[in-house]
């Protein structure tokens, strides 16, 4: 199986949709089949400091995310590229004759709409097409689920929740490491209190 994730979103932003596709694609390198061919979706345009995207394959486009064209501009881009099955971490899947699979994030932007700038709301008012389109529906909670179903009319059949896993690097310190990476951080020698 070939499967495309579209991962141009970081290569412009080091959010946390662009992360979430980074470890995505680890995570799916080191568990999932060895069927599974991998190809990532990556802008011409990157950033500095723009994450590596560990795929089988890397395919570059000049589209980049979030253009009011993409749905058809990227399709043409991707006329040769075969996907079995295109991933939209950032959830407004292009046009295509492979099949579709997003992730949903939140709905923010239907709940409180007066937050996102005026380009966001247009970009992410595909939504309700979005989620007729998709083939399947990743929601990383329970509450977007339910928002999936309720505000932008999914069939609830379509949606899974996955939950997002913290990247290995992250976990406790040791408790003295911890202590002492505070105290050289601050500036501070002997006991303390923290008081708020």
């Amino acid at each position: 199986m070939r499967i495309g994730i579209d991962a141009r979103i970081a290569d412009y932003t080091a959010g946390g949709t662009a992360r979430y596709t980074a470890q995505l694609v680890a995570g799916m390198r080191e568990v999932g089949p060895s069927d599974v061919e991998l190809v990532a979706v990556r802008s011409r345009k990157q950033r500095a400091g723009a994450p590596d995207i560990p795929a089988h394959e890397t395919i570059t486009v000049w589209t980049p995310p979030h253009h009011r064209l993409e749905r058809y501009v990227l399709p043409w881009e991707l006329r040769s590229a075969r996907f079995d099955v295109l991933h939209s971490p950032d959830f407004i899947p292009p046009k295509g004759r492979w099949r579709k699979v997003i992730t949903v994030h939140d709905l923010a932007f239907l709940r409180m709409p007066e937050l996102v700038t005026d380009a966001s709301r247009r970009y992410y008012g595909g939504i309700q097409r979005a989620v007729r389109e998709a083939d399947a529906i990743i929601a990383v909670s329970r509450a977007t689920a339910r928002d999936l179903v309720e505000l932008a009319g999914a069939p609830a059949e379509k949606v899974s929740v996955v939950y997002e896993a913290a990247d290995s690097t992250l976990k406790p310190m040791p408790t003295e490491e911890a202590a002492a990476a505070v105290r050289e951080r601050f500036g501070l020698e002997g006991q303390y209190i923290l008081f708020v």
